[in-house]
């Protein structure tokens, strides 16, 4: 059980989670509405845990009798040492939290948090309502449109969350405040309930770079430096004889590729940002096919080279293949899914003035139409049919 996004039920994937994020930032951004977020931390998550109420939300859930006997004896009567200055201390209780390292703790901690938010839950969006709670495990991130509504959220989720245990970390949790509009964006902080949080025109949520200004070129130069980090970590197989070429895009493929594309199938990309993704993997095909012997002298090979030595496949093309089948996915979601909810619904109101920016769905609708695809909404629901799209 890993997520509760929105309407607190388990999802696959960060994606789900990412894709609405920047979906619901994408909406508002296009109608030049301003929103305000606030990126949740919680002081000791795992070890501030009620137990009593872990126990109580287990009973609520109706989860078996036996399972109930053997998380309760789990947790009773568990006791530990420190060291302190190079000295063991003596035995003390444990009477609060989950067990470090238990593979069960990540579950029983998403129970007690599904317990506490489900109050604040209307199974609805911010596209038609004034706030929204997205979270997966205990990152939580609070959106609302006004700092009234945020404020008043902020409140209800700071008294639900302390009947479990936990307490919000104001040194660690972040506010945004989000706008088409920069002279609108503020990097200040917020006043909340008495508390002020410190004001970010970025932060990294679920491993991916949101921004004031929900642009994701900061966010792809950040992968490519991860990118390049793993390609460095593991330049000795890359420079390695012993090893062929194919073995070595395997390993490219496997290793460094899903780094730098991670979360790209929720990305909106332009050709500036295509360029510098080819760059970075043409690098790498350059020192796993190396040089060119032609008339008596070594030679680079070219960038039309490469491309038929991979036969015209490359890190963009599989971008948004990738979007395509993450398309498929998401049409095929239930209808209570936040996800096919967020893609589905439109913002009311005027959009803003000038060019807009394009939007996720109009560049995967404008792949399949490079693809010769017609009638993908038919298409779609026939997975074998969809796969060979993808």
């Amino acid at each position: 059980m890993g997520e509760y996004q929105c309407g607190f039920r388990p999802q696959r994937r960060t994606t789900d989670q990412i894709f609405v994020v920047r979906q619901i930032l994408e909406n508002f951004y296009s109608h030049d509405i301003d929103l305000h977020l606030l990126f949740i931390y919680f002081k000791r998550a795992f070890d501030s845990i009620n137990q009593k109420r872990l126990l109580e939300t287990l009973v609520s859930f109706g989860i078996p009798k036996k399972i109930e006997r053997l998380v309760r004896m789990t947790l009773e009567g568990a006791q530990a040492k420190v060291i302190v200055d190079g000295k063991i201390s003596t035995l003390f209780n444990i009477d609060m939290g989950v067990r470090q390292g238990d593979g069960l703790s990540a579950t029983l901690f998403n129970l007690v948090l599904h317990k506490a938010l489900k109050k604040l839950d209307q199974n609805k969006t911010i596209l038609n309502r004034l706030t929204q709670i997205c979270g997966y495990a205990d990152d939580i991130l609070v959106i609302a449109r006004s700092l009234p509504a945020l404020e008043a959220l902020c409140d209800e989720l700071r008294r639900e969350a302390g009947r479990v245990g936990l307490v919000i970390n104001p040194d660690k949790t972040k506010y945004m405040r989000f706008s088409a509009s920069p002279s609108r964006r503020s990097v200040k902080g917020a006043i909340i309930n008495g508390v002020t949080y410190e004001g970010v025109a970025e932060f990294i949520y679920l491993g991916t770079l949101l921004s004031n200004d929900n642009k994701v070129e900061k966010e792809i130069q950040r992968r490519i430096l991860a990118g390049n980090r793993t390609y460095f970590a593991a330049i000795s197989l890359f420079r390695s004889r012993l090893l062929s070429r194919t073995t070595k895009i395997l390993l490219y493929k496997t290793l460094i590729r899903p780094v730098v594309a991670y979360g790209a199938e929720v990305w909106t990309m332009t050709k500036k940002e295509e360029q510098a993704l080819l760059v970075f993997e043409r690098k790498i095909f350059r020192r796993i096919y190396g040089p060119k012997h032609e008339n008596g002298e070594w030679k680079i090979r070219t960038n039309r080279e490469l491309e038929e030595i991979s036969k015209g496949e490359n890190i963009v093309k599989w971008i948004k293949g990738q979007r395509i089948s993450w398309l498929g996915h998401l049409v095929r979601m239930e209808e209570d899914r936040m996800p096919k909810k967020i893609f589905t619904q439109e913002l009311e109101g005027t959009k803003r003035r000038g060019r807009p920016r394009k939007g996720w769905k109009d560049e995967v609708e404008r792949d399949l139409q490079v693809l010769g695809v017609r009638r993908w909404r038919e298409l779609v629901t026939d997975r074998d049919k969809w796969r060979v799209i993808v």
